[in-house]
């Protein structure tokens, strides 16, 4: 007969941190028998710092360059697709600094609203080629992500040095980089 070893709430929070990059949503703890109370109470004692609803982070958690990315993503129930500036800046294609971080969302869901101050939100069906994983995140494809960029107005000189880099790290081919190209004609040069 195997003995069952239950982990401590600590291990359980480390290891979901730990996935997470130092982010920890109270629907996953609560999977782990780690009740919202008891994340509300270390919160409140400086042991979690609370993002949103349902969102917390763990505080000195080491900070990289995805971690606005990810805290998006968990902010919407991993249900977003980052776009926009922001895929852009994932996918290094540009000097693209957004203020906000835009999120495709399907148009059946509606995320909550506390937390979301930092995001702009977009709600329409999107096809299974225009969305792919970057390191655990989904986000628009180079090409879906420039084209989107293109829609929203980003200043052509950063579409163009995107569609440039994109087209030098084989991320879109010659062929969709001219098409993107056709898409900028008539816009102001910014």
């Amino acid at each position: 007969m195997s003995k069952v070893v239950r982990r401590s709430w600590i291990e359980e929070l480390s290891l979901v941190a730990g996935e997470n990059d130092g982010y920890i949503r109270t629907e996953d703890m609560t999977h782990r028998n780690v009740s919202a109370s008891w994340l509300s109470l270390l919160a409140s004692k400086g042991r979690l710092e609370k993002i949103g609803h349902g969102l917390y982070r763990v505080p000195g958690w080491p900070i990289s360059r995805l971690t606005p990315y990810k805290e998006a993503a968990l902010w919407a129930n991993r249900r977003a697709v980052i776009a926009g500036e922001a895929a852009l800046d994932l996918w290094q294609l540009s000097d693209a600094n957004p203020r906000k971080i835009d999120l495709i969302v399907d148009l059946k869901y509606k995320p909550r609203k506390t937390g979301g101050e930092r995001y702009r939100l977009f709600q329409r069906s999107l096809a299974e080629n225009e969305v792919t994983d970057f390191d655990g995140l989904r986000v628009l494809t180079p090409y879906a992500a420039i084209e989107d960029a293109t829609k929203k107005g980003v200043a052509t000189k950063l579409i163009v040095r995107a569609i440039e880099v994109a087209q030098a790290q084989e991320l879109v081919t010659k062929r969709q980089a001219a098409r993107l190209l056709v898409g900028l004609d008539g816009r102001e040069s910014a």
